[in-house]
């Protein structure tokens, strides 16, 4: 058996490391797509990065995606929201909800199947480049999330 060292700090970066030629490329996605040129406001991204984390249950990115969410003016009260989503249309803007479902959506089993309701609503909110942006931020979130958790069961100590 090989000998492995402890993994810590964030399980995606330590997988990326061991693969030659992703890192980098990653990086440069995850800079575009955060970068303040963006659409879609930065605590609009946080708020569906964090309600990834929390349906995939990703311990890590939500750890420090609540530190970079406060930084970009997501409050306290929108990140307890975030867990509750009978919350959802007392605290956040017809909208952001849409954005919220979007973000469970293409968190469950079948996304590629979106409800019809919901594909409607996030069309009469947003344009089709902030719609790109926010279904890259989950898929994002998704890949951090789910090869963050599985890199913590199968690599390092």
């Amino acid at each position: 058996m090989k000998t492995r060292i402890k993994l810590s700090g964030a399980p995606l970066a330590y997988t990326l490391a061991i693969v030659e030629g992703t890192a980098d490329e990653y990086k440069a996605f995850g800079s575009a797509l955060w970068s303040d040129d963006g659409k879609v406001p930065a605590a609009l991204k946080e708020l569906v990065f964090l309600r990834c984390s929390y349906v995939n249950r990703c311990d890590t990115c939500v750890s420090s995606h609540l530190v970079t969410a406060k930084r970009r003016g997501v409050s306290e009260e929108q990140i307890a929201a975030l867990q509750v989503p009978a919350d959802w249309d007392t605290t956040f803007d017809t909208a952001t909800v849409a954005a919220l479902r979007l973000a469970d959506a293409l968190c469950g089993p079948d996304s590629a199947n979106l409800d019809q309701a919901l594909v409607d609503s996030l069309r009469s909110h947003y344009e089709e480049d902030e719609l790109a942006e926010l279904v890259l931020v989950c898929g994002q979130a998704n890949l951090n999330n789910r090869a963050g958790n599985a890199a913590k069961q199968l690599l390092g100590a």
